[in-house]
């Protein structure tokens, strides 16, 4: 029979590492008290007092109708409307060439064209998406637009009176029956003349 040894404290030492056990035993197996590495514990306590200051420094707690500020006032959604504002501006004489031009002109255009079929294609996924499809091949009982056969014309005209003015617009001169709605009351895009 193993004699088993105790510390001063009165608990049991285990015999083979000489280290005080817990006093907790599963199927002959007993647990060993034995602390965490200094290193791990002092990572541990850098973490807490990291995230102590980073609560304080920034935005961290959500709150009722906004989140805490933070001492240093930073918040993600000021440098994206930061960069939002910068890219407006680079892109201000671009918009101002296209309220200027012609649908045809912005067509010719190098620097423009790309420009604008960018443009299109951001109102096209807002806007249009949703009855034509995302590869605008139409749905159920709306159009495909890859096709040839427009039923209000296919030409670039034809289609920008389409978008500005839809299909149940009373004002326009040819006034047509249909789902298309203007898109002046869809999602703002460039003004286009």
């Amino acid at each position: 029979m193993a004699t088993t040894k105790t510390s001063p404290e009165g608990r049991e030492i285990d015999e083979i590492s000489g280290t005080e056990t817990t006093g907790h035993e599963w199927d002959g197996i007993k647990e060993l008290n034995t602390p965490m590495p200094s290193w791990w514990l002092w990572t541990f306590y850098a973490c807490i007092a990291f995230s102590a200051v980073y609560v304080v420094l920034y935005p961290a707690w959500p709150m009722l109708n906004s989140a805490t500020t933070g001492v240093l006032g930073w918040s993600s959604r000021g440098d994206l409307q930061a960069a939002l504002d910068q890219q407006t501006q680079a892109n201000a004489s671009k918009f101002e060439a296209i309220a200027q031009m012609s649908v045809e002109e912005i067509a010719k255009d190098p620097e423009l064209r790309p420009f604008a079929l960018a443009g299109g294609n951001a109102a096209f996924k807002i806007n249009c998406v949703q009855c034509h499809g995302s590869g605008a091949e139409g749905g159920d009982g709306y159009p495909n637009l890859n096709d040839d056969d427009w039923i209000w014309g296919g030409s670039l005209d034809a289609i920008q009176v389409t978008l500005q003015h839809g299909i149940r617009d009373a004002s326009n001169e040819d006034p047509r029956v249909s789902d298309m709605p203007a898109l002046s009351r869809l999602a703002p895009v460039p003004a286009m003349r």
